[in-house]
């Protein structure tokens, strides 16, 4: 199932996976130097707020206040080397040739999801008696692409802003990651409570005020000026009668989190609800993709934003870096050194389902592009079946294309939670033991849809890439389609279902390994297959008709 058209709490992660994000090499970084003044909280609502939810649920505090950039963006790079290594951030500042990156703070970021405890709130009854009192992360960047809640997404605020901002929508929310660009234009503003990032609180109907304030440690390191850290809303909570308890977070498996901070009333608990979620799962910006100890194509004047009309690479919303510089450069005797370069993350969210009459091992799999040239394939439709030829295009950073080779089928599947075209035959994946015999076997076809940030740092990546899922995945009568996975950007399949999870029934118990693959029957063309699979540990336990997986963390990522 994709993982942006799944439903239901299979796809909830149980449990937080706090990520520590790395540099990638050395890098010049500058000394401390001043800040453009800084950030601001303010509300957003004239009147009070009103939080609704289901029966039996906790309550998301979204009060509808913002962090708003100032005259400057707010432009953070996130990046780790590897999952059991500490996090480098760095903030970028200036433009032009006197752009230059500030190592933040040892310690200032511990996730890739965001900034933990950037925000107090302290919520009150009318009595005046703290009821719920709790620390909040904040992402910059507000919601993922795959948001439905446009009040979760980041704003323009002042009249002078903008009129777009250029970073990618949304933190990086997959725990295996590897670095993100957080990105706020200036003079716009993201929620500073986000469901897809906070935690809910517990709460009954009635009325409450909520005093939100930014902690000192993030007023001194963004420049915010005195008076304007705190704002206070008035708010009700209201249970919607009819709702349904239980639902799936949007955007499906997502690593909850409890946040450091003075207290939490309330804590998270199964089948969570975030508002709105799908069912299922100023000074100029660098370019996209650009390396922020450099200075962009043509230093000295304003770049274009990334994606915009008339700007390289328009497609893939991303600005060119050095081309000699890249995750996966290789050659091909068609494209030069514009390539894709496919790789699988580790399963995660892995659990056995024994409710039915087969033991089914679900989990999540991500498949990434690394390369230097997007992964577009296009299909044409078979006359008289449900079957387009595809063929996998190459393009170089300007959106030139570069060559074209065969690349195999799409198949439409018409199954419930489906009912798109998926690339045939994307993934592959197997269940190994001990003396590395597969025991159990699982091809899987994609959609492939720019659904995950894993890393924006990388040379070239897509800040803004094309998305839509309905759009590329095709509908029953579509004689062609394009379908893409951006640099930078994964598509991540939960495998929850009859025919995509694997069938465990009757393996006795052991430990195993769980290996995903990408581009199996090297189909499409790549810079690099040698890193093409990846496995993970699976421990069978458990009494018969009472079994479970246990999955030890995967270099120091318990998810």
């Amino acid at each position: 199932m994709h993982m942006a058209a799944a439903a239901g709490p299979r796809r909830l992660l149980a449990g937080l996976v706090v990520l520590t994000v790395l540099g990638t090499g050395a890098v010049a970084v500058a000394a401390p130097a001043a800040r453009p003044a800084g950030l601001r909280l303010v509300a957003r609502a004239s009147g009070p707020v009103v939080l609704e939810r289901p029966p039996g649920t906790l309550v998301w505090p979204d009060f509808g206040t913002l962090v708003v950039a100032g005259r400057a963006p707010l432009e953070v790079w996130v990046r780790r080397a590897g999952y059991d290594q500490p996090i480098v951030a760095d903030q970028l500042l200036g433009s032009g040739p006197s752009r230059h990156r500030v190592r933040l703070p040892a310690g200032t970021v511990s996730d890739l999801t965001s900034f933990a405890a950037f925000t107090h709130v302290t919520v009150t009854d009318p009595a005046g008696a703290v009821v719920a009192e709790q620390d909040e992360p904040f992402c910059p960047a507000g919601a993922p692409v795959y948001s439905t809640t446009r009040a979760s997404d980041a704003v323009r605020v002042d009249p002078w802003a903008p009129a777009s901002s250029p970073y990618p929508k949304g933190c990086p929310l997959v725990p295996f990651a590897l670095g993100g660009v957080w990105g706020l234009q200036a003079g716009w503003g993201a929620p500073s409570t986000n469901p897809w990032y906070a935690q809910p609180v517990d709460l009954a109907d009635g009325a409450y005020t909520a005093v939100v304030e930014i902690n000192q440690p993030y007023r001194d390191l963004f420049d915010v000026p005195a008076g304007q850290a705190t704002a206070t809303v008035a708010f009700s909570v209201r249970t919607t009668p009819g709702g349904a308890a239980g639902a799936a977070r949007p955007g499906g498996v997502l690593p909850g989190r409890v946040v450091a901070g003075r207290g939490i009333a309330g804590q998270p608990a199964d089948g969570l609800v975030r508002p709105g979620g799908q069912a299922g799962p100023g000074g100029q910006p660098a370019a996209a993709g650009q390396d922020p100890g450099v200075s962009p194509p043509g230093a000295g004047q304003s770049p274009a934003r990334p994606g915009a009309a008339g700007s390289p690479a328009a497609a893939g919303g991303a600005q060119p870096a050095d081309p000699g510089a890249g995750a996966g450069a290789g050659a091909d005797g068609r494209t030069g050194r514009w390539l894709p370069d496919l790789r699988p993350l580790p399963a995660w969210s892995v659990w056995l389902d024994g409710s039915g009459p087969r033991e089914l091992l679900e989990f999540a799999a991500t498949v990434w592009n690394a390369g230097t040239s997007p992964l577009v394939v296009q299909g044409t439709r078979r006359a008289g079946t449900e079957l387009m030829d595809a063929t996998q295009r190459f393009s170089d950073p300007s959106g030139r294309e570069v060559g074209s080779a065969p690349a195999g089928t799409f198949e439409w599947d018409p199954r419930p939670g489906h009912e798109h075209w998926h690339f045939t035959d994307f993934a592959a994946y197997r269940l190994l033991d001990q003396s590395g015999h597969a025991v159990a076997s699982q091809k899987q076809a994609f959609c492939l849809s720019n659904q995950d940030n894993i890393d924006t740092t990388i040379p070239l990546a897509a800040w803004q890439p094309v998305y839509g899922f309905n759009a590329v995945c095709g509908q029953a009568d579509a004689q062609t389609l394009e379908q893409r996975l951006d640099l930078g950007w994964g598509d991540t399949y939960v495998q929850d279902l009859p025919g995509q999870a694997i069938d465990v029934t009757g393996l006795p118990n052991g430990t195993y390994q769980l290996e995903i693959t990408a581009n199996p029957n090297g189909r499409l063309h790549e810079s690099d297959t040698s890193n093409n699979a990846v496995r993970r540990e699976v421990v069978l336990v458990g009494d018969p008709g009472q079994r479970f997986a246990l999955v030890p963390p995967y270099q120091g990522i318990d998810a």
